[in-house]
């Protein structure tokens, strides 16, 4: 698998499959065991790459929320302090997805 960036989009060739995604339509990256997933508003794109390394290949407006975490800001809708936990807030996009932020860098956004 090739991951790489070029002008506004993200390529990641697969065995048999080559995604090209725009920057701005992509919503959150998740690391979940051994796999990273990509979310769009349409699709989840489930890939073997380091958040560290794909922290890489985005613009300034993704940033690394959380250990399991990065966040295109622009998307962000809402953002609410996680129930029982006031270290971490959950940032809400549309159609009811969700990631996790730390009280940290949300303290970063709203200076």
């Amino acid at each position: 698998m090739k991951i790489k960036k070029y002008e506004d989009n993200l390529i990641i060739q697969k065995r048999n499959e080559i995604y090209f995604l725009p920057f701005l339509e992509i919503l959150y990256v998740e690391r979940f065991g051994n796999s990273t997933i990509i979310h769009t508003e349409e699709e989840e794109i489930t890939i073997r790459f380091s958040l560290h390394g794909l922290i890489d290949l985005l613009p300034s407006c993704f940033m690394r929320s959380h250990k399991s975490y990065i966040v295109n800001i622009r998307r962000v809708k809402q953002m609410k302090v996680l129930r029982g936990d006031s270290t971490t807030y959950e940032a809400f996009f549309n159609h009811e997805k969700s990631a996790l932020i730390t009280k940290e860098n949300v303290s970063l956004l709203v200076k």
